[in-house]
């Protein structure tokens, strides 16, 4: 697992993902994933998490195969949601993952750009291939 300090942040233009840490993790949080209507296609619907739970799987990322970024906002700096990238080192690709829990912010374009830097990322930094 990761220590629980290390971050990576990548910006863009309005948005910009940075490491999620278990420090990270608020009742706001927690209560975007159990909103039905945010996680209808997350795995986690299928269960109902506390804070605690909570902390465990963002600290189950270790930041060289499996990474969590929180999506934060440029302006105001409000974490919105989240985004992650899991790797298959053995074929050097990737699985990816997203959710803006703050409704504000849907149809704002914050999942394209935060795909948009965690693909940049995949691609780019780690040399992915797919």
């Amino acid at each position: 697992m990761a220590k629980d300090t290390e971050k990576i942040k990548l910006c863009g233009k309005r948005y910009y993902l940075e490491t999620l840490l278990s420090k990270n993790v608020t009742e706001r949080y927690v209560q975007w994933v159990n909103d039905h209507e945010v996680n209808r296609f997350l795995e986690v619907r299928f269960s109902k998490l506390d804070k605690e739970s909570t902390k465990n799987y963002v600290k189950s990322f270790d930041n060289k195969t499996r990474f969590l970024f929180g999506i934060y906002t440029c302006k105001e700096n409000i974490h919105i949601g989240n985004a992650s990238l899991n790797i298959n080192a053995n074929h050097n690709i990737a699985e990816f993952g997203y959710f803006v829990g703050d409704k504000r912010y849907w149809g704002e374009n914050a999942a394209l750009e935060a795909c948009y830097l965690l693909f940049e990322f995949g691609f780019n930094r780690l040399g992915l291939r797919k």
